[in-house]
């Protein structure tokens, strides 16, 4: 008997998003009459047939991508980041084969793989490479978008951080992703 993975929360969603699609195929409701959610691309075909040809989760990055306020390098940076956020937080779905679970030490419960270590070694190296506003920007979004899981008014966000002047948040957000980015791109220092 094998085993299943743990599950992410964007598989979750995703599979959710499927289902949802799938019901509405089966009470063979009027195409015009269907309305899904954004984060779901669908393909009606000639009979009327709806197919979810790709389904996500959104967030504040996709959001700015699709405005146009980032850019895809930006976007992909973030992205990276919240992988590693995932798994840093022990939330990534699924576990390589060779990880195993230590403990944490200081008598706690708390279980941490050498995955979950490498995670956050990375992300260490990251915020090093950033000003501590940039990083701050970006450790919210990471809290909001990673740990909650949840969809989130961004502006609210850079408002708690004191960014209040509601054209300088977009410029505030790019900037911190752009910080991210070169971070990524940087070539990396010889051992």
């Amino acid at each position: 008997m094998s085993k299943r993975k743990p599950k992410s929360p964007q598989q979750i969603m995703a599979e959710k998003l499927l289902r949802r699609a799938r019901d509405f195929d089966a009470v063979n409701l009027d195409p015009a009459a269907v309305v899904l959610p954004a984060y779901a691309d669908v393909q009606i075909e000639r009979t009327g047939r709806k197919n979810v040809t790709r389904a996500w989760r959104s967030n504040v990055f996709r959001l700015l991508l699709e405005r146009k306020s980032i850019t895809l390098d930006h976007f992909t940076a973030a992205e990276k980041l919240a992988t590693d956020w995932a798994e840093w937080k022990g939330l990534a779905g699924g576990r390589d084969a060779m990880s195993e679970a230590v403990d944490g030490g200081r008598g706690s419960a708390e279980l941490v793989t050498d995955a979950m270590i490498r995670a956050g070694r990375r992300i260490d190296r990251a915020r090093d490479s950033m000003v501590t506003g940039d990083w701050r920007i970006l450790q919210a979004f990471m809290v909001a978008v990673v740990e909650e899981d949840r969809a989130m008014a961004w502006r609210g966000i850079l408002e708690r951080l004191g960014i209040t002047v509601r054209d300088e948040q977009p410029k505030a957000v790019r900037y911190a992703l752009e910080a991210l980015r070169a971070h990524y791109e940087a070539p990396r220092k010889a051992a």
